[in-house]
């Protein structure tokens, strides 16, 4: 397994035992592991289950976005989590594939 998971976990645990009241935690995972011009990613699939039992476990409603291509998150996968976060909320987004740079952005 890729270390990802445990360490987010770690993180995650760290921010959680700061939590003194129940709040609505809220989480978007992206696992990419499908892509048409680079290598496939197998493990993604496993570590997303990993993670999306994890955090329902931690009181996180978890929304999983599977194989997303690029167009798909800023016109319907963030607005679609987006409409369902409140003020207050506690918010996890997460990425778990591969990521490229171009011309100075993060894709």
């Amino acid at each position: 397994m890729n270390l990802r998971v445990p360490m987010l976990g770690v993180l995650l645990a760290a921010v959680l035992a700061g939590q003194t009241q129940p709040s609505n935690r809220r989480a978007l995972l992206i696992g990419n592991s499908a892509y048409r011009a680079l290598p496939a990613i197998p493990q993604v699939a496993e570590e997303m289950k990993i993670l999306e039992a994890a955090l329902a476990k931690a009181g996180f409603a978890v929304t999983v976005a599977r194989d997303i291509r690029l167009p798909d998150f800023p016109q319907r996968t963030l607005p679609a989590f987006l409409a369902t976060v409140k003020p207050g909320d506690i918010c996890l987004i997460y990425f778990n594939g591969h990521a490229v740079q171009a011309e100075g952005d993060n894709l």
